[in-house]
């Protein structure tokens, strides 16, 4: 029995040192078979999910970048890194307050991040990119927030007839809602967010409000049952 333990974490191993080597040289595609045998093996191995992640990113097939570097941040909070990908994520999903976020952290973990980033003048100029980016976003925010304190809740919602799954995703974030849904998610997935973003919109027979967003979030769900010819 020990020797077979022995042998499954020997195996696990050699998956990861073999990956890591081939990641190096640039094998992308052959690393990535590795860690991901890794992973089925054991689905604890942080260190596989992190190299998945990255690689994953680099083919830029950010969702499930997205979801590899939340599985490692299951297990290991401490590594500045998974969250700086997790930013420029969250960037090119236009979420920015996420974005935000996470960039945050990563400073709370690594101070001198950016000394890190001066040895690569192009990470650099991408992340000062996006920084300026979410800067001029936060700045527009709080504009709007102290000329409308008092607007109607609907303002800069996107159109829910054309965009139900933008409008899905805006109210998800307007709650700070980590979900988000698109074209390609389940069914499962779509009423999942949307039950979730029911009780907390339920109205308030006294609150205008509430009654205002559960009717536009009914109304977007309606419509994307209708793109998927569901009852």
């Amino acid at each position: 029995m020990v020797n077979n333990s022995k042998s499954f974490h020997n195996n696990i191993e050699t998956l990861i040192s073999v990956g890591k080597s081939l990641f190096k040289k640039g094998h992308l595609f052959e690393a990535g078979e590795k860690f991901y045998k890794a992973i089925k093996l054991d689905g604890k191995c942080h260190e596989a999910w992190f190299y998945l992640g990255i690689i994953n990113y680099k083919i830029e097939k950010i969702n499930q970048s997205k979801i590899c570097f939340e599985e490692y941040l299951k297990m290991n909070t401490k590594h500045h890194i998974p969250f700086y990908y997790l930013g420029k994520i969250y960037f090119e999903l236009d979420d920015f307050e996420l974005a935000k976020e996470m960039f945050e952290k990563v400073f709370q973990l690594k101070p001198d991040f950016i000394d890190v980033l001066s040895k690569y003048p192009k990470e650099l100029k991408l992340f000062n990119k996006m920084y300026n980016q979410i800067k001029k976003h936060d700045k527009i925010r709080n504009k709007l927030k102290k000329e409308r304190p008092f607007s109607n809740p609907l303002l800069y919602l996107p159109n829910n007839k054309k965009f139900p799954y933008k409008a899905m995703n805006e109210l998800a974030k307007r709650t700070h809602r980590k979900k988000r849904v698109n074209s390609k998610s389940t069914n499962e997935e779509i009423h999942s967010l949307y039950k979730e973003l029911a009780e907390i919109f339920h109205p308030d027979r006294n609150d205008v409000e509430s009654e205002e967003l559960i009717k536009y979030l009914n109304n977007t769900y309606d419509e994307i049952k209708k793109r998927r010819d569901l009852t």
